[in-house]
């Protein structure tokens, strides 16, 4: 909803303040002391009450009440915003956007060329960011003279490298916290430490295949294992943690065999977090679906063979 709130904005000052630098300018400025919530906060109120004077006085004349229509949807934008802790990198994008209106004409018809081509391909982000970068070089408008060249192909497979890149450059980080990734992105990530031929083989296995295959390589020291921090939500879990509550799932409607071996890879993948609440969720008095499964000696055996002999006598302990 960010990303689409923040592309409506650029469409709004393409079309609307391409011919007005100047505009931008006071725009940036007044975003430059646009740092924190409350700031954002009092923008909304002071916008909210200018929607409000100008509807009265845009009664029955079309052309205010498309203006009226369009304060609304960017006061949208300000409460997207206000929500999200991306406020530095929207003042980037601005930055940007002042960088190209100060270029010659030539140069501002081929960026805007480019942006509905980036868009298209559904690589915006990534394309905005490099432009950043190369704005802070200095080198904005040789770089988009460069890709204004580039054949439809050629600059579609430019902006996936571009793409590859981010992405990598999160996947070598050692610790990363599911802020914005799910957990379908973090098991990708951790894919991704595989050498080519076991990446090859994950991609064509099975889906329930995966974490069992993940979690061998991990402990045999063929993949690195990528630390993660759990999100917000079932959606972005850690593969880890989403493998074990599979696992505890299987085992709790009697699929045993099935279960140990997910939960096996998650707290392989996950030693920290799912390994400790696999031993909350059997301890915890107040779950039924546990409360009878160290009656069974195999599950008795399973958890003694991660947490050791003890453990399964101090989870009955915890359940009373």
């Amino acid at each position: 909803m960010i990303r689409e709130a923040r592309d409506f904005w650029f469409e709004i000052c393409a079309q609307r303040f391409a011919a007005d630098p100047d505009r931008i300018d006071r725009m940036a400025e007044i975003l430059e002391n646009t740092a924190s919530k409350t700031d954002l906060t009092d923008a909304i109120r002071k916008m909210e009450t200018i929607i409000a004077k100008e509807r009265q006085r845009a009664h029955g004349k079309s052309a205010a009440a498309a203006e009226l229509m369009q304060l609304s949807e960017v006061l949208q934008d300000l409460h997207f915003a206000s929500k999200s802790r991306d406020v530095l990198l929207f003042r980037r994008k601005i930055q940007l956007m002042m960088a190209v209106l100060r270029q010659p004409d030539e140069t501002k018809e081929k960026w805007f060329a480019l942006s509905k081509r980036a868009k298209e391909s559904g690589r915006l982000t990534s394309w905005i960011e490099e432009l950043v970068d190369q704005a802070i070089a200095g080198k904005l408008a040789q770089r988009i003279d460069e890709e204004s060249t580039m054949p439809g192909e050629a600059f579609t497979k430019y902006l996936e490298s571009l793409a590859l890149r981010d992405v990598q450059a999160v996947a070598d980080e050692p610790d990363i916290w599911l802020g914005e990734l799910s957990t379908a992105d973090a098991e990708w990530i951790q894919a991704s430490q595989a050498p080519a031929e076991l990446y090859d083989e994950w991609s064509n296995a099975p889906e329930e295949e995966r974490p069992l295959l993940m979690a061998r390589w991990v402990s045999e020291g063929r993949v690195r294992r990528i630390n993660f921090g759990p999100g917000r939500g079932l959606s972005s879990e850690t593969p880890g943690f989403c493998y074990m509550r599979r696992g505890r799932e299987l085992l709790s409607t009697g699929k045993k065999q099935q279960g140990f071996a997910l939960i096996r890879a998650g707290l392989e993948l996950d030693p920290v977090v799912a390994s400790e609440a696999f031993a909350l969720w059997l301890a915890n008095p107040l779950n039924k679906e546990s409360e009878n499964l160290l009656d069974d000696d195999e599950v008795v055996g399973f958890v003694r063979e991660i947490y050791g002999p003890d453990m399964p006598t101090k989870i009955k302990d915890m359940r009373r």
